[in-house]
């Protein structure tokens, strides 16, 4: 089983789920709810920011008992991505449904879908499905 959320770990990335414009099941945008791209890839992934996701992004932290010195983001990937991490650990918290940890030596059929109210610590050069997730490394 992987580690679960706590309860208010779980509300609090449910929270950040509904600001993504990729996830969420809101159908209106309340002034100041949705985070901002801060960043494209060439390849299309989006980096999401903006004072209100890093206030939520420090709440789940402090809740995951995560050191505050750790950076976090939003990561919206539109084709298979390989995080480069240093120093190679990290934790992803899946916000998408069909989001995977691809491994290279197993078929697609065969990659386990991340868990609702799971997360995953990830080694540097982890290969992300797409979709979208938090992700959690040392600054």
């Amino acid at each position: 089983m992987d580690p679960a959320l706590s309860g208010a770990a779980e509300e609090i990335r449910k929270e950040i789920r509904e600001m993504i414009p990729e996830t969420t099941s809101l159908s209106t945008d309340p002034a100041g709810s949705k985070a901002k791209v801060i960043r494209v890839t060439e390849a299309g992934n989006k980096m999401y920011g903006g004072d209100l996701l890093l206030t939520k992004i420090a709440q789940l932290k402090e809740q995951m008992k995560i050191e505050k010195s750790w950076t976090g983001y939003v990561l919206y990937c539109s084709k298979p991505t390989i995080l480069v991490n240093q120093p190679e650990e990290g934790y992803i918290i899946p916000l998408s449904q069909d989001i995977r940890l691809e491994n290279e030596s197993l078929p697609p059929e065969q990659q386990e879908r991340l868990q609702d109210g799971c997360y995953y610590h990830v080694a540097n050069k982890s290969r992300l499905s797409p979709g979208t997730a938090i992700f959690i490394k040392p600054e």
